[in-house]
């Protein structure tokens, strides 16, 4: 009998995590007919049928439901045993790092970061991705190392992964200096009779500033929408709008840019960031390393602010 490959195991999991043939060749850099045959190989060898045609595509049977949830594990643990035993040292390593953002949250974390990694490890480079918007596409990319880790303004909350707040600012509007009907502060119905920018990224399924109170909020006036902030705040010192940014971004454009900051008219709570990973790279050396370094680069970001505030 002939010794089992275990490299068609590792195409499995590919296919069934993936979901399509296509998905997976790309994810292990092979081509689709190699896949194929890896997984007629694999079906030779246990002599039952794995996938049935679906549409267009493949469904997996019964019996490869229950062989993933055993080969997903194994495949785990094998993994997790080989990073635990790898050395890993931040001063010599070469280690290239992916993590999924957004360019609002890259602006605060992006800069300290470097600072970090050019005096502890100045071989580590970082890769920023940007595309992954949907909590499904980044709980995806982190469930087959597609990315190391994830920052998000609301927690997985999944099992699997694990949720840690970074970080949390205090948001503020914000007008330029020659707006003709704002005085020293902002009132209630001032504030939502004024046209404003607003930021397009959604938090639970509603608008960052409604999900940041217990207040019923009445609908703004929209005057421009992106998910771009700093074009925001470009757009509303040229205007007589009203953003509502983080502290953060104020303190980096408000002066710059010649805008003026109030305090919003009800109570709102602080925007949290937040650092996710799969709890099965939990342990990994690199990773323990790269999230105390983004821990460190928030606490660097945001205590300008604090003391600027204070």
């Amino acid at each position: 009998m002939r010794a089992f490959d275990l490299n068609l195991l590792r195409v499995f999991d590919a296919v069934m995590t993936c979901g399509t043939v296509t998905q997976a060749a790309e994810q292990l850099n092979m081509t689709a007919p190699a896949i194929s045959q890896a997984l007629s190989r694999l079906q030779e060898h246990i002599h039952e049928s794995l996938f049935v045609r679906h549409g267009r595509g493949i469904a997996p049977t019964a019996t490869a439901l229950a062989l993933h949830e055993q080969v997903q594990g194994a495949l785990q643990e094998l993994e997790r045993g080989i990073e635990l035993n790898s050395q890993f040292d931040p001063a010599s390593s070469p280690r290239h790092f992916r993590i999924a953002s957004h360019a609002d949250i890259d602006a605060r974390l992006v800069g300290p970061l470097q600072q970090i990694i050019s005096e502890q490890a100045p071989h580590i480079t970082i890769e920023w991705v940007n595309d992954k918007i949907m909590d499904d596409d980044r709980h995806h990319a982190l469930r087959m190392r597609a990315v190391d880790l994830a920052l998000t303004s609301v927690p997985f909350e999944t099992r699997g992964f694990v949720d840690e707040l970074l970080l949390k600012d205090e948001m503020v509007v914000v007008c330029r200096k020659a707006h003709p009907r704002i005085g020293k502060k902002i009132g209630y119905e001032q504030f939502f009779d004024e046209p404003h920018t607003i930021w397009s990224t959604r938090r639970h399924n509603t608008w960052l500033l409604n999900s940041l109170t217990d207040q019923n909020l009445p609908p703004r006036r929209v005057a421009y929408e992106c998910d771009s902030m700093s074009t925001l705040l470009l757009l509303t010192s040229m205007n007589d709008w009203l953003c509502v940014t983080s502290r953060w971004h104020y303190h980096h454009f408000g002066q710059a840019l010649n805008l003026r900051q109030f305090e919003l008219p009800w109570p709102t709570r602080p925007f949290p960031v937040y650092l996710s990973w799969h709890n099965g790279r939990t342990q990994e050396p690199a990773l323990q390393w790269l999230r105390s370094a983004l821990t460190q680069a928030a606490r660097n970001a945001m205590q300008t602010i604090e003391a600027s505030h204070s």
